[in-house]
């Protein structure tokens, strides 16, 4: 994007409608004081065509170059200025029967034992009429979430608190089990069963040793006495003197 006055405030102007009107457009909520993580705005970002480039530094130019600046930033988060026109939080009211949400792939066997719990420090849960808005909120967290389907009046009589926020998002304290259904788990990979191997021959304990087998070698023919061959040798001189003679 050009860094340019006119650039600059378009851009401004883009912001104040995200963060000041409909944030749920762009699939965010929020928190009690108009804030949103910037990096969540900027994934969000990312999916919109003309500002698929923007970055911190193009936040921070309208912050610094438009006085009174249209946003505020504060440590990780944003908002507009002007929150006069942002929607509230209503409580859920003639909500659709099947509700949507994109789950992390690594969380979703937890969500098919235990369902979804409540957790104080948790963020509530953003669910959507249409699936392509849960994908879309889904994939900034997981490439290839997994895409499951909520059913209103089931999760309702089990506790689970709706409520509304604009036109396109819906908010959840809990998710029951039972009360929703996504794709079949992956099948565990069954190993055969282990054959008991016979023992091995004992190995000497000994460091270094080493004791060959004798069993099958051949016998060794008896090593003869020095003294031995050597009256051999004068017997055969003797007789042979006495050839001579």
């Amino acid at each position: 994007m050009a860094a340019n006055t006119k650039e600059i405030k378009r851009f401004a102007k883009f912001l104040c409608y995200a963060l000041g009107h409909r944030p749920d457009e762009f699939g965010l909520v929020p928190d009690g004081d108009g804030y949103v993580a910037t990096k969540e705005l900027l994934k969000a970002m990312s999916e919109e065509k003309g500002w698929r480039h923007v970055r911190m530094t193009q936040l921070k130019a309208v912050s610094y170059t438009i006085d009174p600046s249209p946003i505020e930033i504060d440590e990780g988060k944003i908002r507009a200025r002007d929150r006069n026109l942002l929607p509230n939080i209503e409580p859920g009211i003639n909500l659709p029967k099947l509700l949507y949400l994109a789950i992390r792939r690594r969380a979703y066997p937890a969500m098919v034992e235990r369902g979804l719990p409540h957790h104080t420090d948790r963020p509530r849960l953003v669910l959507c009429a249409n699936q392509g808005m849960a994908l879309r909120i889904g994939r900034r967290k997981d490439n290839q979430p997994v895409l499951v389907t909520i059913h209103v009046e089931a999760s309702a009589d089990k506790g689970t608190y709706f409520q509304k926020y604009g036109e396109n998002l819906f908010l959840a304290d809990t998710i029951y089990p039972g009360t929703f259904h996504g794709p079949p788990l992956p099948k565990k990979e069954t190993l055969p069963p282990r054959t008991k191997k016979s023992p091995e021959p004992e190995v000497p304990k000994t460091p270094g040793s080493y004791f060959p087998d004798l069993s099958s070698a051949p016998e060794s023919k008896p090593r003869r006495k020095k003294e031995d061959w050597k009256k051999e040798r004068r017997q055969a001189r003797r007789h042979k003197v006495r050839q001579q003679r």
